[in-house]
């Protein structure tokens, strides 16, 4: 659980929610680092490709190229066999696929729409809500169509809604991981993509709006590099709260670990609070953290 305070009322726009979920991602992703040394070497070269999609995106101005680079690198970047775009149509109430890539390679297939609320990737857009299908026949919302108009097979997905300043713009897919299951991890490093692709989309042909994501981006891109040099040190939840605290000029922050049962949340670091909290725990209760831990969404709170 991520928390970011201020002093001020109304000082945190959606588009910040949406950064606070990368940061949390990126918490989480640490925090879920207990693993041995040949498995760190993979997250590290994760995050180092993660880091790359960012650098890419941020240093586009047109969305036609944000959308070639960033299909061409998620399937290096999670090792699957295809990936595509969706971006929302208001007018129709459809998605349709904008970048679609097989193999590695950007596929022409002609308009191609999904009524939202339809298939897999029509359900995350409706609920905004990541969706991870790890077998596409035993799921109810699977709809086959792209399929077979391509002769492709589907076997899972994970698909994560695209959102900037609380609008929808679409939805970011991978499907068949070549080697196992999608993972958790995988889930928070595809949402960490998705939303500097949205951010990217959303502000490409704004000058000043994209001077404002490149700063985002770099700030995220730092964070990233620190991650990876820090991966097995206790200080790296430190660099992700301290990095999180300047970027939205705040006045301070917290990091907490939530108990299985979801009643009680550990203190792992803070800014603006006392040292010696560190590492006290306490119940959930009925706080902003509370219900952000029982929804799994992030809590607005206009004024505390």
């Amino acid at each position: 659980m991520l928390t970011i305070d201020s002093e001020l009322p109304n000082a945190f726009t959606e588009t910040d929610v949406q950064i606070s979920m990368v940061f949390a991602n990126f918490a989480a992703m640490t925090i879920l680092d207990v693993l041995g040394r040949e498995a760190r070497e993979t997250k590290v070269r994760q995050l180092n490709a993660l880091r790359d999609v960012s650098t890419t995106v941020a240093s586009q101005l047109q969305s036609e190229q944000i959308l070639n680079d960033v299909t061409k690198a998620i399937n290096i970047l999670f090792d699957v066999e295809a990936s595509s775009i969706l971006r929302l149509d208001e007018t129709t109430q459809t998605l349709h696929f904008v970048r679609l890539t097989l193999g590695g390679e950007v596929q022409p297939f002609g308009d191609f729409r999904i009524p939202l609320g339809k298939g897999i990737a029509g359900w995350a857009a409706v609920h905004r809500s990541t969706a991870v299908v790890h077998d596409v026949t035993a799921d109810s919302r699977w709809d086959d169509r792209l399929d077979r108009r391509l002769t492709f097979h589907t076997r899972s997905i994970l698909a994560v809604p695209m959102i900037a300043r609380g609008r929808l713009l679409g939805v970011l897919e991978i499907v068949n991981k070549r080697s196992g299951s999608f993972t958790e991890e995988d889930r928070l490093l595809l949402e960490a993509v998705g939303a500097n692709v949205a951010i990217a989309l959303d502000n490409a042909d704004l000058i000043g709006g994209l001077e404002k994501e490149r700063n985002t981006v770099q700030t995220l891109n730092r964070t990233l590099l620190e991650i990876v040099e820090h991966l097995a040190k206790p200080d790296c939840l430190k660099i992700i709260m301290t990095r999180a605290v300047d970027l939205f000029h705040a006045a301070g922050g917290a990091l907490y670990i939530v108990d299985p049962s979801e009643s009680e949340m550990e203190l792992k670091e803070c800014i603006g609070l006392p040292g010696s909290l560190i590492g006290s725990v306490a119940p959930v209760g009925e706080t902003p953290a509370g219900r952000a831990i029982r929804t799994g969404a992030p809590v607005r709170v206009a004024k505390y």
